[in-house]
């Protein structure tokens, strides 16, 4: 009976007691990711509106936005670092517990000013330990669409929840407890701990992936442009606190659906059509006149993230074994987007109205999907020249 335990040498398939064995190694981080991105998303929809009730302009909520981004940024680069150099088993543990306290305490700031302060922590919290288990879970299965698809599971509830629950307090206190959920299912998880020698700068890393890198952030800066103040622009298009709730859990509810059979496609091409549909998503938005139209476009908006966060994972996970270290650098340009984009959006909907954000977000889009296929064709071609040239000294 061991031997149906081997891999077929002849094939390089797992055999079905091994595909078994993945799947039930899975449970753990699929609850995890589940858990966490329930509490991420139960906060996130309802912070613009926190923020509003305590008085604060469209500008200062871009500032507020941009505090969590902030740290997140600073969070995400030292801590997928760490992933890599000093193990995962502890960062986990921290980052889950930290941002369960993090984000109980949010409905007790007094002000505007305070949430500024506040919100930023849970920012940095919040980057403690992604890169540690996105890494630790895509080397389980070398696989990450069905991986990532419970994290759109949990926002879907968390958008839900936080319609359902409407109430502050209880919808921090809600984050706060499935933050912890995460925390208790962690320390039953048992973690090799991967200890690689990663350079603090990782210009390599950096190098080999600048076309997402850089893509990813002109798509995310304008579309936090437009996340920051989108629930305000529902509730001008007409929708109530639970309708808001369902648009955001459609969105991420379809993505749950839409990434699981996205890992046998091709990263590239994976990236490539994220964008297009992110440019189709942005342009159909601006025309949107009641929030009845945007039922469709979020299934639009599930789809477009759904290509691109897949196709990014696979492109920096399959690029070399520094897997803590690349997607800690792919969040941190999330991360920068998010500093950028809500000041960005803020401004631009203080000035000419929460509309133009949108259209601030589609060429934002063309041009990050400008640079990724002119890059990639630049590298086509010099990998081709680079061949043709050993060819000719051989």
């Amino acid at each position: 009976m061991r031997t149906s335990r081997l891999r077929n040498t002849k094939t390089g398939k797992k055999t079905v007691t091994e595909q078994k064995e993945a799947e039930g190694s899975m449970f753990k981080p699929n609850a995890i990711m589940f858990f966490a991105n329930v509490a991420t998303a139960t906060s996130f929809i309802i912070i613009p509106l926190f923020a509003k009730d305590l008085g604060a302009s469209d500008t200062l909520l871009g500032i507020i936005g941009s505090g969590f981004g902030l740290a997140l940024l600073v969070s995400s680069y030292i801590f997928g670092w760490a992933a890599d150099v000093t193990g995962r088993r502890v960062l986990l543990l921290v980052g889950l517990l930290s941002s369960a306290v993090m984000f109980s305490v949010q409905f007790l700031v007094p002000n505007e000013t305070v949430l500024g302060i506040t919100w930023s922590l849970a920012g940095f919290c919040s980057g403690i330990y992604p890169q540690a288990l996105i890494a630790y879970g895509y080397e389980l299965r070398k696989k990450v669409g069905k991986f990532v698809s419970y994290g759109s599971l949990g926002w879907g509830l968390g958008n839900l929840m936080a319609g359902i629950l409407a109430i502050y307090w209880e919808v921090f206190l809600f984050a706060g407890l499935f933050f912890f959920l995460g925390f208790i299912v962690a320390l039953r998880m048992p973690i090799t701990d991967v200890k690689l020698n990663v350079p603090k700068f990782p210009k390599h890393v950096i190098k080999r992936n600048i076309s997402i890198y850089i893509a990813f952030f002109m798509r995310h800066t304008g579309a936090y442009a437009t996340w920051i103040i989108f629930p305000l622009f529902l509730t001008q298009l007409g929708a109530n606190g639970l309708w808001i709730g369902i648009l955001y859990a459609i969105n991420s509810f379809g993505q749950f659906f839409i990434m699981r059979p996205l890992d046998r496609f091709r990263s590239t091409s994976l990236v490539i059509w994220g964008l297009s549909f992110s440019a189709l998503t942005f342009a159909l938005y601006f025309f949107a006149q009641n929030f009845w139209q945007t039922i469709p476009m979020q299934l639009v908006l599930a789809l477009s993230w759904s290509l691109l966060y897949i196709g990014s994972l696979k492109f920096v996970a399959e690029s070399g074994i520094e897997r803590g270290t690349s997607v800690g650098l792919l969040n941190l340009t999330l991360s920068l987007s998010t500093v950028v984009g809500p000041l960005i959006g803020g401004v631009i909907s203080q000035i000419w109205g929460y509309r133009y954000t949108m259209l601030f977000a589609l060429a934002m889009v063309l041009v990050g999907l400008a640079f990724f296929t002119l890059y990639l064709r630049y590298s086509k071609n010099h990998t081709q020249e680079s061949k043709n040239k050993n060819n000719e000294k051989l």
